[in-house]
């Protein structure tokens, strides 16, 4: 957590100085729409985690029993939803880590942003799946 702060950070700082050298548009380019996508999705996934957190340690079981408390589907949908986040989190940043790599020519680009098109389609058509 304490490196997403920094790397959260870092984002608005890069972005302000983003601004103020290319204006408002720079704010909604595709990079800046993938970064942001990138955080919020972290901070959905960190909300989750937390929320399990709570609800487990808040709601000890005592064992042995012969009940089926509901805190226990509980906390399986939210580590469903938690994985589903995160699933998506780590597309994100997989997307995200071609940011910072310079290609010498454009047709390079362009297969690789068909490759990762068609790895992310793929994730998501195995995600359904299971």
């Amino acid at each position: 957590m304490f490196w997403l702060g920094i790397s959260l950070c870092d984002y608005l700082i890069f972005s302000r100085n983003q601004v103020q050298r290319f204006g408002l548009k720079a704010l909604f380019g595709f990079w800046s729409v993938v970064d942001v996508t990138f955080f919020v999705v972290m901070f959905v996934f960190l909300a989750h985690r937390l929320a399990f957190v709570l609800l487990v340690f808040g709601n000890p079981l005592r064992v042995p029993t012969n009940k089926y408390p509901s805190v226990i589907e509980d906390a399986a949908s939210i580590s469903r939803n938690q994985i589903t986040v995160s699933f998506f989190n780590i597309g994100c940043a997989l997307v995200r880590f071609f940011k910072f790599y310079r290609f010498q020519g454009s047709s390079i680009q362009i297969r690789l942003s068909n490759a990762v098109f068609r790895y992310m389609l793929d994730l998501i058509k195995r995600s359904r799946a299971s």
